[in-house]
């Protein structure tokens, strides 16, 4: 998954984000076996609101609202979690990958 091509000045970067990724990890609590539930159609049509994210943010839009802080912990939870299910990427190279799907300028 690692890109070829890449600067120096970005592979500075992307280590440093990397870094202070995985040292966010520090502290957690372990990752818990957690699942996400498929809702039924016919339930969620009953009541689409009741369905509706109102509490996890992904992306930088939002990224210090304080009612949205309690999540953090819980999404680094789950990025620990899926880095340990296939360790044949770490997690630099998830960031390259997504880094690669930026608009520059954007």
């Amino acid at each position: 998954m690692a890109g070829a091509g890449t600067t120096p000045a970005c592979d500075d970067h992307l280590d440093e984000l990397t870094i202070s990724i995985q040292s966010r990890f520090e502290g957690l609590s372990p990752p818990s076996d957690c699942c996400i539930f498929t809702i039924l159609e016919r339930l969620r049509r009953q009541n689409e609101e009741a369905y509706m994210p109102h509490v996890v943010v992904i992306g930088p839009s939002h990224h210090l609202n304080p009612s949205l802080m309690p999540m953090e912990d819980l999404k680094l939870q789950y990025l620990q979690n899926f880095l340990q299910l296939n360790q044949n990427y770490c997690l630099r190279d998830y960031i390259e990958k997504v880094k690669s799907w930026e608009v520059l300028g954007g």
